[in-house]
């Protein structure tokens, strides 16, 4: 009896000793995380150069040797390693570098040349054992079967500038092992090379990164984790505090975990890295690892944010890329009608503020899309707790605090609105073509009685003469109305080209405005002309002399095109237009000191496909001219002026015909082929002017 109560005392101690030794293993492994110091485990610490231990190898058969290389010369590098081993070699003449490295610790033949291969690694090169003589070759130059044993993930690339090299002599942790824990932590660009065979493992990295690794290095290069297995996991959807209590209780339950009546070679266990969210799984059964594949990729599967817990409340801050910050913001308030918005940068300008309000009225739209696109429980437009977002202009960022589950629901919106802006290129094209006796009601009456139409969609729009605003009518009639195409336009535009090589068509305009969705946009090719609009006369009462004041007003004109184009996912694009041609007229009203304007006005709101051209007329003018011509003084007695001179009536028409082409841009391959379309275009009149 006393032998059993001797045993299940001793079997308690133990089990106490190993919980207290993994609890100091993670305070001391949090503290790295944390403040970069790292105190050795009790009972546990690493044994000095001098040193015997049951690690790898027996120190006493190996020499002390210390390489600290500033920028020193490949070339020398090599020389040195070859005196210390006694070596003749072979150097290749394209194989060169530089070298920053520290390296301090004991080496026998073989450590120094898996040393001297992982350098080489760095710079691009390898070494072959030919026997007597060593052979440094170009890394491309080396069969793929030969890799000296270790493992490389350098890819032949070099260092880096700014990056150094700093090599570790295992003893007691597997090299291959470790490269799993220090992987997560390497810079982008880091080199790692390992080898087995003798412990040695190199890593080119930035100076902070190094002495980080340092660090892990000496905490995990112990006597407890000897013959060990590990295993990382880089956790997406879960806590790896929260994962590992679910591990552990896995593990228990099929007699896997840690215990004093379980053989320690068929045990697993499992640490968090917090900072990371990483797992590390460790065992010395390499067949237990795939019970860990099994469990974690099962329980990493909640749709939960990537690093903070669901309940707790969090910061997270998502940088727009294609949209505008506020503008979102102001969505997401109208769908989350709990949320505060702060603005870090406070607007205090007006015209700020209603452009504000102008984008929440266009953008409102979009909130109907989204709750289409999205699962119903991402916007149920209720949170779990508070929420407020601030709106960071210098950086175009959204910082949102809430709870880590309402995150979950307001990012998939912010991906929806944060798309690239999509724009149309309009292509208008303006021109008056004079008219004779074959096409005396219009361009439209001659080309559809030939039949130009076909099954095109045409129509006719009367134009009100008192606003100049077109009006869609229910009949296709053809008569001086306002007429439009949007079918078959590429016989229509062959037949104005007919026109033009008979001088029959002056091209007034052809103006290219880009527009962004669901905003204006207005090219204005002209004059202004000053209007007296009102005028004051006083009269000074010490005087005769009378003061007159008057009120000028200027007036645009010649082309003037506006346009609004609202976009659907479909490429359809509806433009609100309105098109202008004006100018003075050489006609005067008795009495009214002001010019009068002649000017031709369609405004009207159309559909059209990306890339489909629209041709819309039937805005004719006729001009009358009356001159008389004769021998002077005679041909102006009443009764002879037609015996010496005559009298001429000239009836000129011309119909307005404007071309329109909306293209889509809708992403940045869209934008630039049509900017290197127009460049093209830009270059052919350039050649063509240049005769």
């Amino acid at each position: 009896e006393e032998g059993e109560v001797s045993e299940v005392i001793r079997q308690s101690e133990e089990a106490h000793r190993l919980k207290e030794h993994q609890r100091q293993f993670n305070q001391q492994l949090d503290e790295v995380m944390k403040t970069g110091k790292s105190p050795m485990a009790g009972g546990a610490a690493r044994p000095q150069s001098k040193t015997k231990s049951k690690g790898k190898g027996d120190l006493s058969t190996k020499q002390a040797v210390s390489f600290h290389f500033d920028s020193a010369d490949l070339l020398d590098v090599v020389r040195l390693f070859m005196g210390f081993l006694g070596r003749d070699y072979i150097l290749h003449p394209d194989v060169g570098g530089k070298v920053t490295m520290e390296f301090d610790d004991s080496l026998d033949d073989d450590g120094l040349i898996d040393l001297l291969q992982g350098v080489l690694r760095t710079q691009g090169a390898a070494l072959l054992d030919k026997g007597p003589i060593l052979e440094i070759l170009p890394l491309s130059s080396v069969p793929l079967a030969i890799n000296g044993g270790g493992l490389d993930i350098s890819g032949g690339k070099k260092p880096l500038q700014g990056q150094s090299i700093k090599a570790f002599r295992l003893r007691f942790i597997s090299a291959n092992e470790l490269a799993k824990i220090i992987k997560p932590f390497l810079s982008k660009g880091a080199m790692l090379s390992v080898h087995e065979r003798s412990g040695i493992f190199l890593v080119s990295d930035y100076p902070h990164t190094l002495a980080k690794i340092s660090r892990l290095v000496e905490l995990f290069d112990v006597s407890t984790f000897a013959g060990l297995k590990l295993k990382v996991y880089q956790l997406q959807h879960v806590e790896a505090e929260t994962i590992v209590d679910e591990l552990d209780k896995l593990a228990k339950s099929v007699g896997l975990a840690a215990d004093k009546h379980v053989n320690p070679n068929n045990t697993i266990s499992f640490l968090p890295f917090q900072r990371l969210n990483l797992l590390l799984a460790l065992t010395r059964n390499a067949k237990l690892l795939n019970f860990a594949d099994l469990w974690v990729g099962e329980l990493d599967r909640e749709l939960a944010l990537p690093i903070k817990a669901e309940k707790r409340e969090g910061v997270f801050v998502y940088y727009v890329q294609n949209g505008v910050a506020a503008n979102i913001v102001d969505v997401l308030k109208g769908l989350f009608g709990n949320g505060k918005t702060t603005d870090k940068n406070k607007v205090k300008n007006k015209d700020k503020n209603t452009r504000n309000k102008k984008t929440t009225r266009l953008t409102s739209g979009l909130e109907k899309e989204i709750k289409k696109k999205l699962p119903p429980e991402a916007v149920s437009g209720t949170l779990e707790g508070p929420v407020s977002f601030v709106v960071d202009e210098t950086t175009n960022a959204i910082l949102v605090r809430s709870l880590g589950s309402d995150y979950r629901k307001i990012m998939p919106i912010i991906q929806k609105l944060d798309l690239f802006p999509r724009q149309v290129l309009i292509e208008a094209t303006i021109a008056e073509v004079l008219l004779d006796e074959s096409n005396k009601l219009g361009v439209e009456w001659r080309y559809i009685s030939h039949g130009l139409f076909g099954t095109g969609a045409d129509g006719t729009l009367s134009l009100d003469s008192g606003l100049g605003v077109i009006n869609g009518t229910g009949e296709s009639v053809i008569g001086s109305g306002f007429s439009y195409l949007i079918q078959n336009t590429g016989r229509f535009t062959a037949m104005i080209k007919a026109l033009a090589e008979k001088n029959r068509v002056n091209v007034l305009s052809s103006p290219h405005v880009l527009a962004s969705d669901n905003q204006p946009a207005r090219i204005d090719i002209g004059e202004e002309v000053p209007i007296v609009t009102s005028e004051y006369r006083t009269n000074d009462a010490s005087s005769t002399a009378t003061t007159v004041d008057k009120t000028i007003q200027y007036r645009d004109t010649g082309i003037i095109l506006e346009v609004t184009p609202h976009i659907n996912e479909n490429g359809m694009v509806r433009m609100d237009l309105r098109q202008e041609v004006s100018s003075l007229s050489d006609k005067t009203v008795e009495g009214v000191n002001s010019p009068i304007f002649r000017k031709r006005v369609a405004t009207t709101t159309l559909s059209v496909k990306d890339r489909q051209t629209i041709v819309i007329g039937g805005l004719i003018r006729q001009t009358n001219t009356k001159s008389n011509s004769g021998i002077p003084g005679l041909s102006r007695i009443p009764g002879l002026k037609y015996l010496f001179g005559y009298e001429g009536k000239e009836y000129q028409s011309a119909e307005l015909m404007i071309f329109i082409t909306p293209h889509v841009i809708s992403s940045e391959h869209d934008n630039t082929l049509i900017s290197k379309n127009f460049i093209s275009r830009l270059e052919i009149i350039k050649a063509k002017m240049s005769f």
